[in-house]
């Protein structure tokens, strides 16, 4: 039973960042009587909360922090969680539902009338299975929206597999609210670096550009495998040896295609490895705690995060933050540090320090 990645439906620097009060739209005076979230609903994003606090503070060592905005919506109504109240009126406030690092989230409902709208003007369909961490306010802060079990249980089910794998898709996209902002910095450098302001630029940009050069899949998927394979040996030579090769093996692709025009796909790809990495990774440790799982490397779990393996940042990023968090301690800070650093760079100093 195959369940299909959800991928974000806006990208990181194409955006429309200008937040105002009319954004969020106005409340209708029946919206507490309209709007009320099922209990299923309820304890799914509970329980979702309670391990992104987890992780955030045990795996990702950033430390428990207010919740970030978060846009919740089922087929009537959206709730804004942790929102800038200023922006809301006074109709649309409803009791905290949930509570993180032990304080209320305060909430804000209306119905939605078949369109979201989000913190940046941007409007969705409320049919859509979102699920997408944005900016707002001159790209100086995050926003995670994401669609209800109300509106992805008719589609992929509500079993307790689907359940799992959609609360790691909200990790994943929470882990983005802590790094987007510093990640949309460089890219932005990255481009003008190049002036290829305006190139389309999203997380799988070096997938879309180079999946059907010659050559360049095969010798993805080999370096991919190999530091899976690094990441789930038990021996700390065999693994050093392993990730030694497979970062060379990272080094000849990128200087066999990535040559002239193609230099500045190094370093988007870099960011985009670190940003879907961390998030998969983020999204692996919540699903380690539920299971309660001792193993480092837990293969079914490893798989369920994998889930397709269709996305290649997604892929290589988890097998290399899995391996990095074998080999070295403290790289955390230097993953969401103002400039980020890349896991390509941490595991190469990682290698030479296991000398």
């Amino acid at each position: 039973m195959g369940i299909r990645r959800v991928r974000r439906l806006v990208t990181v620097v194409v955006f429309v960042l200008t937040a105002s009060a009319s954004s969020t739209g106005r409340a209708t005076p029946d919206a507490g009587s309209v709007c009320r979230m099922t209990e299923q609903d309820r304890r799914w994003v509970e329980g979702a909360l309670d391990g992104w606090e987890r992780v955030s503070r045990d795996s990702l060592q950033i430390g428990p922090i207010p919740a970030p905005w978060m846009v919740l919506f089922d087929a009537t109504c959206v709730w804004h969680f942790g929102g800038e109240r200023r922006l809301f009126s006074d109709s649309a406030l409803a009791p905290p539902l949930f509570h993180f690092a032990a304080s209320p989230v305060p909430a804000w409902v209306t119905p939605h009338g078949g369109l979201v709208k989000l913190p940046n003007s941007v409007e969705i369909p409320a049919t859509k299975m979102a699920a997408f961490t944005s900016l707002y306010d001159n790209e100086s802060k995050a926003f995670f929206v994401m669609a209800l079990p109300d509106i992805w249980g008719p589609i992929y089910g509500n079993g307790p597999r689907q359940a799992d794998f959609f609360q790691g898709v909200l990790i994943h996209e929470l882990t983005h609210t802590r790094h987007l902002v510093a990640i949309r910095r460089r890219l932005a450098e990255v481009l003008l670096a190049y002036h290829a302001g305006d190139i389309d630029l999203d997380d799988d940009i070096v997938q879309n550009r180079f999946a059907d050069v010659p050559g360049f899949r095969e010798a993805f998927e080999r370096e991919r495998d190999l530091f899976f394979r690094a990441a789930a040996e038990p021996e700390a030579n065999r693994r050093r040896a392993l990730a030694k090769r497979a970062l060379a093996m990272v080094r000849h692709r990128r200087q066999h295609y990535f040559r002239g025009r193609n230099r500045m796909y190094a370093e988007l790809e870099d960011l985009f490895l670190s940003m879907e990495g961390a998030g998969q990774w983020a999204a692996y440790q919540f699903a380690r705690a539920r299971a309660g799982s001792r193993e480092d490397f837990d293969v079914p779990l490893v798989e369920l995060v994998r889930d397709n393996r269709k996305f290649w940042s997604q892929e290589e990023g988890l097998a290399m933050f899995l391996l990095l968090d074998a080999m070295t301690t403290g790289w955390q800070a230097r993953v969401f540090a103002p400039t980020p650093a890349e896991p390509v760079t941490l595991l190469d100093e990682a290698v030479k320090a296991e000398r």
